[in-house]
């Protein structure tokens, strides 16, 4: 056998091998998401209606345990959420079963249909009283280096105060600007309440990771925690 056919052997090989581990990686990710998704069934439980589809555009089982682990922890008043759905839903039975008086979750969605279906998740598990989904479109936000496409402010213009922000919107599949995620924290860094926690989902990808580290430089933060969910989270807190 000439070292032409071995060298094509070698790597044919090692794409096999590749193959077999891309493959036992994807059962580990499987097995990860279905124990979270049965201890997620189990501290929420009982449930007033199937919880939503997850993974894919939507909060992964891993993301929303951690979600539900750290409300229990942190016990905040009022949760805005930048984006929504299945965290949505999660957040509202912290507040049915261990919620303060009068707290409530702000989830803001930028696109209308996605707001109406997750209006609908929320009153099909009966938790309207806890949370609300206001709709609010992309518009053009001159920030201090750049022109940014972000939520429309005044949807935010009534919140006071804000104890843990959940960053999983606007939506950076398909948008070719970078960092849409970026704008969260110039815009609604003073309206956080001291030692307020920042939860960011999809830390695993470029767009966000930069921002996180643009936040860490600009802002007065502290990072709690770097989670190895399946899309990755990163636990930050206003140091106050």
């Amino acid at each position: 056998m000439s070292d032409t056919d071995n060298n094509a052997q070698v790597d044919k090989l090692d794409k096999i091998l590749t193959r077999l581990d891309e493959l036992e990686r994807g059962q580990e990710i499987v097995y990860e998401q279905l124990a979270a998704l049965m201890n997620l069934h189990a501290v929420l439980a009982p449930l007033n209606a199937p919880l939503p589809r997850m993974r894919r555009w939507a909060a992964a089982p891993d993301f929303a345990i951690l979600l539900y682990g750290l409300l229990i922890d942190h016990q905040p008043t009022t949760v805005v959420e930048l984006g929504s759905g299945v965290t949505t839903v999660v957040s509202g039975y912290y507040m049915l079963r261990h919620g303060k008086p009068n707290a409530q979750i702000y989830a803001v969605e930028q696109d209308a249909l996605y707001a109406s279906l997750a209006r609908e998740k929320v009153e099909r598990h009966q938790l309207q009283d806890y949370a609300t989904v206001a709709h609010a479109s992309l518009e053009t936000l001159p920030l201090v280096d750049d022109d940014w496409e972000w939520y429309d402010q005044a949807v935010f213009a009534d919140i006071e105060q804000i104890d843990f922000l959940t960053v999983d919107g606007p939506a950076q599949n398909n948008n070719p600007r970078r960092m849409v995620r970026y704008p969260a924290l110039p815009v609604l860094f003073e309206k956080l309440a001291p030692q307020a926690i920042i939860l960011v989902d999809d830390a695993h990808r470029e767009h966000e990771t930069r921002a996180v580290r643009r936040w860490m430089d600009e802002f007065d933060l502290l990072e709690l925690a770097r989670v190895d969910t399946e899309k990755g989270a990163v636990v930050l807190q206003k140091n106050g």
